[in-house]
């Protein structure tokens, strides 16, 4: 059905160009954007692993820079729950975008990082509703 073909397509293009979702550029984001378009459900359909999109977004992988952050707020914006969804390993976006060490150490070391701050606020905001 159209959520394999998206997922073919989006497999296609990650393993051609991988830098098209962590470069600072509007490719990734119009790729994401496209496939939302095609199927607006696909931020609110998590992994056998319980991940969402959002959490596959905010997490690094292999040492690589996680997706971009025009990446993160379009999946935020299409599925805003997703920020309080916890993985099977009681995890949500936030937790993996900290990385590994957590948010403890990500506060030690006194970074600034603009993705972690939209999703702290969205998060946030998110809680105060319910």
């Amino acid at each position: 059905g159209k959520k394999r073909y998206s997922l073919a397509i989006m497999k296609l293009l990650t393993q051609s160009y991988p830098k098209a979702l962590t470069k600072k550029n509007k490719v990734g984001s119009q790729i994401i954007r496209y496939l939302l378009e095609q199927n607006k459900d696909s931020a609110r359909v998590p992994g056998s692993d319980g991940n969402y999109p959002l959490h596959h977004a905010c997490v690094s992988a292999r040492g690589k820079k996680r997706y971009s952050l025009a990446i993160i707020k379009l999946l935020a914006q299409s599925y805003p729950k997703a920020l309080t969804k916890k993985n099977k390993d009681g995890k949500k976006p936030l937790d993996l975008a900290y990385g590994p060490d957590g948010k403890d150490d990500y506060l030690k070391e006194g970074k600034s990082d603009a993705a972690i701050e939209f999703l702290e606020n969205t998060y946030e905001k998110i809680k105060r509703k319910h």
